[in-house]
């Protein structure tokens, strides 16, 4: 906002943008967005804090959280150490995909459940218990496979 341009310490917004895993180009935003109040960001202040930030982001810790949560990456860590970083981040998304299909499984469990209260015919009530059993012995091997998955936390 027009607010926010005029107040803007811009070193403290570079170091948010940097350990926010945005790229460089992310000042333009800001530039064409202060544009309209009339107000030209410090580019150098900005780049300084933006610094700080990227390093403090571009780290194989942060890559395996932000894949973890399934944020996006930018390629804001090119001048860095991207391979260590790309691969952390590829771990923590495996890890991601294994929680999704844990709680689809879950949902599945739960869908079942309700589906052999109403089920009317024995035939039916035993297809519904063997598909439960399965997601069952299906559920221990993503509880697995997720604990191994974690061990790679850096």
């Amino acid at each position: 906002t027009e607010g926010q341009c005029l107040r803007a310490d811009w070193y403290e917004r570079g170091l948010e943008d940097g350990r926010d895993g945005r790229p460089a180009p992310w000042l333009d935003a800001h530039r064409q967005a202060c544009a309209k109040a009339g107000v030209l960001p410090d580019g150098v202040r900005w780049r300084a804090g933006w610094e700080e930030g990227n390093r403090a982001y571009c780290t194989p810790r942060s890559g395996w959280q932000a894949g973890a949560q399934n944020r996006g990456y930018a390629g804001a860590c090119r001048d860095r150490d991207e391979d260590a970083f790309t691969r952390a981040y590829a771990a923590g998304q495996a890890v991601w995909r294994t929680r999704q299909e844990l709680q689809r499984n879950w949902d599945e469990v739960e869908r079942l459940e309700l589906e052999l209260r109403r089920a009317a015919k024995d035939e039916e009530r035993q297809r519904i218990r063997q598909r439960l059993a399965w997601l069952d012995v299906e559920r221990r091997r993503l509880r697995l496979l997720l604990e191994t998955q974690e061990l790679t936390r850096p």
